[in-house]
């Protein structure tokens, strides 16, 4: 399950977008995003682009200068401004390698399938930060990344013992989110199973269940719902984070089909993104649970020849444009959307 993850850099009016196997710096051509006009695409121009062997995850602590970077079984903390001033003679938008030395690095037991900082964990003596991970045994995973940072490499299992595993799933963990207000932590895996819990009181589990009858391709809460959606049976269903109450399931109509879901941060809503294939157009669609509403917020946007539509987390709307020989974005710019 991937999704493309979008990250803005509020010090330097940058934006860091992850899609694949490519990780992008991307600069505005206007202002910062954000005080752009509703429902209109804005050019964001490619400044610089790599490339890893798998998909790769990415998440930024800003105010401490912090970029983890996972791939594979490896995640690496880098110097934020180091990477952001790295190659900067690179004018022909090749994706390249990232030659960077890390700070630190981790390996992990097995090959992740998603990483991202999670929220604070406040105790009585210290605020914890730390780095959660899934893997394609099933297995998320929590770094503490001071530990991270102050741990000593002396052996193998002394490296492997930073990560503490938090619960597991029975077949490959295909990707984790947090509710919008940072409480709840879904999991889904390959078995179709949604694992909902109480954050950081894992053990509180709130539901587990096995309702959708096909693998699902792609889900999104906020804080008090769960869009969980198949691409098998093309079946959208919303239940209730603290039970397992549905509350809708939804079957797509001939012709259409989900792409993609988020949750628009500033709204706390979920959205979707719909195709109709026989016009060969995408909608953005928010859906309210409490009162069971739906509306297009972005209506019917013409799907041209190597158009690649897809919503990013945080709430954004992307025009990637895609080379389907290579899985490169084709030029050296893309159209972001904020739904905010």
């Amino acid at each position: 399950m991937r999704k493309a993850v979008i990250k803005e850099l509020k010090l330097s009016n940058l934006l860091l977008l992850s899609f694949n196997r490519y990780l992008y710096i991307l600069q505005n051509k206007q202002d910062q995003i954000q005080q752009q006009s509703k429902a209109a695409f804005q050019k964001m121009k490619i400044l610089k682009s790599y490339v890893w062997e798998s998909n790769v995850f990415f998440d930024v602590i800003e105010k401490k200068n912090q970029l983890f970077i996972g791939e594979q079984k490896d995640v690496r903390l880098y110097n934020l401004n180091e990477f952001l001033a790295h190659n900067e003679n690179n004018q022909n938008q090749e994706a390249r390698i990232l030659d960077l030395p890390a700070v630190k690095e981790y390996k992990n037991k097995k090959r992740l399938t998603m990483m991202r900082i999670a929220p604070s964990i406040e105790t009585k003596d210290e605020i914890i930060e730390g780095l959660l991970m899934s893997d394609k045994v099933g297995e998320v995973r929590f770094l503490n990344i001071k530990n991270f940072i102050e741990g000593k490499k002396q052996s193998q299992v002394e490296e492997d013992d930073l990560a503490t595993t938090l619960f597991g799933h029975q077949q490959e963990c295909s990707g984790f989110q947090f509710s919008t207000n940072s409480k709840f932590l879904a999991s889904v895996d390959t078995l179709k199973r949604v694992r909902v819990c109480d954050f950081p009181n894992i053990f509180h589990v709130r539901q587990f269940h096995l309702y959708q009858k096909t693998e699902i391709t792609d889900f999104a809460l906020n804080d008090s719902h769960l869009f969980t959606y198949s691409a098998l049976d093309q079946n959208l269903m919303i239940s209730e984070l603290a039970g397992e109450k549905i509350i809708a399931s939804e079957k797509q109509p001939q012709g259409f089909s989900i792409e993609s879901l988020v949750t628009n941060q500033s709204t706390n809503q979920l959205c979707y993104l719909q195709s109709n294939q026989e016009k060969r157009t995408a909608s953005v669609i928010q859906y309210q649970p409490d009162c069971r509403i739906s509306n297009a917020v972005v209506q019917d946007i013409q799907i041209n020849e190597g158009d690649k539509y897809t919503l990013a987390t945080g709430g954004y709307l992307l025009n990637l444009r895609i080379n389907p020989e290579n899985g490169i974005i084709n030029g050296d710019e893309i159209d972001v959307m904020s739904l905010q």
